[in-house]
């Protein structure tokens, strides 16, 4: 039976990765007070609440909408729309009706999906009296959260129960759960900002799971993407850009990003470090990355990207591995692979 999916649905900033944590009782998603911290769409099973679903995190759906980010994190919770069987719709209480919060219902109407209407933000008994406000909306029932403090978490789970039942989608006996064989293969996908991580990935799934854009810094939080290849189980782990630690301002987005990055190391069972060809000889940077690798045991394949973007001879790939072997010493046995992702 197929676990029933849960999306979480909103514009920017109104707690959305907030309420992913508090109802996975982890850590799972980046929550900084920044609107657009989150861009690509989050899976996580819950079981924990006695039966199972899989909650979907999802970028701000309305933004700066002449933004290359904004159409593709656009497309990524619309994706999620369209996947899921029920969708929390989420909308900031503290600061009241939106302008855009109107475009987010409209759409979610437009999708048929079954919607739970939650105020985020309600702390506080004068913030949730004014949350009649949202009524205005169309919308036939509010239910008040305070996902940081968590606050009407344990009705909404009980909401959430109620309509899976009502779909005769609920799993409640944990043992339902897939689990994976032994054999599956975690494998990290490390690297400096804009090597194209995220793009190949897209391009081993042959899908758009993971936002992709040419700006350095767009995946902030590290993305698990299970995959099956030839009967083979792998879970993919799209890291945030690694750069060198003195170049990171203390208790930033970046900052929770590269920690993440690391810990995805430390659990994978390979790493994919990706270098970017146009950028030339690896660095002190990119050794330093495979170093750690090198250090925690794990299995290394080294990726030279956008190898189509560079003018070469024949001679040109001979050249740039004995580069690559030179700054890398320690990793001699680390296959190096060209490619072009896009």
């Amino acid at each position: 039976m197929k676990i029933p999916l849960v999306a979480i649905i909103g514009r920017a900033n109104v707690g959305k990765s907030t309420l992913f944590n508090a109802l996975t009782g982890r850590r799972m998603a980046i929550v900084e007070d920044e609107a657009g911290v989150t861009r690509d769409r989050n899976y996580i099973t819950v079981s924990r609440h006695g039966f199972l679903f899989t909650l979907v995190d999802t970028g701000g759906l309305l933004g700066n909408q002449e933004s290359e980010m904004f159409h593709s994190v656009r497309v990524q919770a619309e994706l999620a729309i369209e996947e899921a069987d029920l969708v929390i719709a989420l909308f900031d209480g503290m600061h009241g009706i939106h302008s855009l919060d109107s475009s987010v219902v409209d759409l979610l109407r437009r999708s048929k999906k079954p919607v739970l209407w939650v105020v985020n933000k309600c702390e506080s008994p004068a913030v949730a009296a004014e949350t009649s406000d949202f009524y205005t909306l169309g919308i036939e029932h509010i239910h008040c959260v305070s996902a940081a403090h968590a606050v009407g978490i344990h009705e909404l789970v009980a909401e959430i129960r109620q309509e899976l039942t009502k779909q005769q989608k609920l799993i409640e006996d944990i043992s339902l759960r897939p689990k994976h064989p032994d054999g599956e293969i975690k494998v990290a996908i490390v690297g400096k900002p804009n090597v194209g991580k995220s793009t190949l990935i897209n391009k081993i799934l042959g899908r758009s799971r993971l936002v992709a854009a040419d700006v350095p810094g767009t995946t902030r939080d590290s993305i698990d993407v299970e995959l099956t290849r030839e009967g083979q189980d792998y879970l993919l782990v799209d890291t945030a850009g690694l750069r060198r630690p003195n170049k990171v301002s203390d208790q930033t987005v970046e900052r929770f990003g590269n920690l993440r990055s690391l810990k995805s190391i430390v659990r994978a069972d390979v790493v994919v470090l990706i270098l970017d060809a146009t950028q030339g000889i690896p660095t002190e940077q990119d050794a330093r990355i495979a170093g750690l690798v090198h250090e925690r045991g794990k299995g290394l394949v080294i990726v030279v990207n956008k190898w189509d973007a560079v003018e070469k001879d024949n001679l040109s790939i001979a050249a740039f591995e004995d580069a690559i072997r030179t700054v890398f010493k320690f990793a001699s046995y680390a296959p190096i692979l060209f490619v072009s992702a896009l």
